[in-house]
């Protein structure tokens, strides 16, 4: 995935926000947490000190839903915001 900053938001199967999300960004072997968010009311999250060129590689979980993995590689003229999906735990 590629985006010009590390921003987004993070909905449900619905689309709707959801609020308390943890966003760990991690080490490449997701073994380490470099940093760590939690999205706001609306699902917004922002890694504002993540600069252009660099790749982050982002453990996305809830009580509820299914961890996810993503890499992100952050480039100019990308896409400005990342839009995660999330989906109920199986």
């Amino acid at each position: 995935m590629q985006a010009e900053k590390l921003v987004g938001v993070v909905v449900d199967s619905t689309g709707a926000p959801v609020s308390g999300v943890t966003i760990e960004d991690c080490d490449p072997a997701f073994n380490r947490v470099l940093v760590s968010k939690t999205t706001d009311t609306t699902g917004y999250f922002a890694f504002p000190a993540a600069k252009i060129g660099t790749t982050h590689y982002l453990h996305v979980q809830m009580n509820g839903f299914d961890p996810m993995r993503i890499t992100v590689v952050l480039r100019r003229f990308a896409k400005t915001k990342l839009h995660i999906r999330l989906s109920v735990a199986t």
